[in-house]
């Protein structure tokens, strides 16, 4: 269309599945296209990329760089299927994956008011695609007796954490902050903004009007992407450690710029800016039980960021430990298991676009995932309710054969459109008045 050898294109940041296409795109790519700061970036993953590609039933892919059409060329489900001057074109043997199936393990639930964060969380852990979260509101009713395992905060970090790459890195956290302090502070690893005991700080009431805000991370935590502005400020960060007997471990930390490490309300380390690739060690003693650990993070100028691990002096996971946000919640279980569904379900799509998914099942009672993003415009026959399911698609529980799910208009909708209606009445109203007022002057 413009005559040049590259495809235009954009991703709609107000949609509701963007921070997923952004995450792919990542993994895909030699750069991030202009990642939004809810979450931190991932790095250029192609396998990964390929489970997700599945989950969004990608068929097609295009490949510029040279290690993105390398990485393709490796896929054993993906073939090339044309070349276009210096563009591969590749497609998934057999076609897109399924738009509605049935998952391999039937799902929990999780009430949160953040959905969008606890899915991108879920969405970041490869190893948990095949465990499915429904999201609800706090108090949202179930009317499908089957979805009945329940996860608190605490457990499906746990769930997370559990399935992560790196078993010594500290993934679940409690952020207090920022606070902000003037640009020439004399010594920012003695400032104390909270007025408070700052090894005693503990995940729950705000601090001077800042609320604490858990969340889950692999990698570096990036707070320059969590904050803005994210100069000439401190924040704290809480994690609890929860181990099955005492003993000695060592923590390695990385940070930028200052920062101070509080364990089991002890100061126990000052360090000024550390990579990942040369922490700063700090051997502490484990007790049973939790421990808290808390980080004070001073940021001058450029970019932010902390990283911690854990590990026996030896340079091994310590065994058993597990890690979880808030201490004022329950220990951090072991993750319950995943019930498998069947595995001879017969489905088949006879309709899916924009307004309308029809769908025929053998597998009453079920849980089946339609790939299309949640909405509340979405309604269903033959079952009782659509769910929310990770990362931001529909499930239903079949009550009879066919399903249909349909996009109509809600209350909101419906409203809006009425006093649209009024307000073209009164303009039209108001048009003719002034019509009458003009033609009684003229006339006279």
């Amino acid at each position: 269309m413009i005559g040049k050898p590259f495809l235009p294109g954009g991703i709609v940041n107000s949609a509701t599945g963007a921070l997923f296409t952004y995450t792919v795109q990542c993994e895909i790519s030699k750069g991030c296209a202009g990642f939004p700061k809810l979450v931190t970036a991932p790095e250029f993953n192609p396998d990964v990329a390929m489970r997700h590609m599945d989950l969004y039933s990608v068929s097609h892919i295009i490949a510029y760089w040279k290690k993105t059409k390398n990485a393709m060329d490796k896929q054993p489900d993906w073939e090339l299927a044309r070349r276009v001057k210096d563009y591969n074109i590749y497609r998934r043997k057999g076609g897109a994956a399924p738009w509605v199936f049935v998952p391999e393990n039937r799902p929990a639930f999780l009430r949160t008011d953040n959905w969008k964060e606890r899915a991108i969380e879920w969405f970041s852990v490869p190893n948990v695609l095949e465990e499915p979260f429904v999201f609800l509101e706090p108090g949202e009713e179930i009317p499908d007796p089957e979805l009945t395992q329940e996860f608190d905060l605490a457990a499906y970090f746990g769930v997370l954490a559990e399935s992560r790459s790196d078993p010594t890195e500290i993934p679940c956290w409690s952020m207090l902050g920022p606070f902000f302090h003037e640009p020439d502070i004399e010594n920012p690893y003695e400032w104390n903004p909270v007025d408070d005991r700052e090894e005693g700080l503990r995940p729950g009431r705000p601090m001077k009007g800042v609320a604490w805000r858990s969340f889950f991370r692999e990698g570096k935590i990036d707070v320059d992407t969590m904050l803005n502005p994210s100069h000439h400020l401190v924040v704290y960060a809480y994690a609890g450690l929860y181990a099955d007997k005492p003993g000695p471990a060592r923590l390695l930390l990385a940070n930028d710029d200052e920062m101070v490490l509080f364990f089991n309300n002890q100061r126990v380390k000052e360090s000024p800016r550390h990579e990942v690739e040369r922490p700063a060690i700090a051997d502490v003693e484990l007790r049973e039980g939790r421990n808290d650990l808390i980080i004070k993070l001073n940021q001058g100028v450029g970019g932010a960021f902390y990283h911690a691990r854990v590990q026996t002096p030896d340079g091994d996971p310590v065994p058993g430990l597990r890690f979880g946000p808030d201490p004022l919640g329950p220990a951090p279980a072991t993750p319950a298991t995943f019930a498998p569904t069947p595995k001879n379900c017969d489905v088949n799509i006879t309709r899916f676009d924009d307004q309308e998914v029809r769908f025929t099942t053998s597998c009453l009672g079920e849980p089946h995932i339609v790939k299309y993003s949640w909405f509340m415009n979405w309604k269903v026959k033959g079952a009782r309710k659509i769910y929310q399911v990770s990362p931001n698609f529909m499930l239903v529980y079949p009550r009879e054969n066919e399903v249909v799910l349909t996009y109509g208009s809600v209350g909101v909708d419906i409203f809006s459109r009425i006093l649209t209606l009024i307000g073209y009445i009164a303009l039209a109203f108001l048009f003719f008045r002034s019509w009458r007022e003009r033609k009684t002057e003229s006339a006279s």
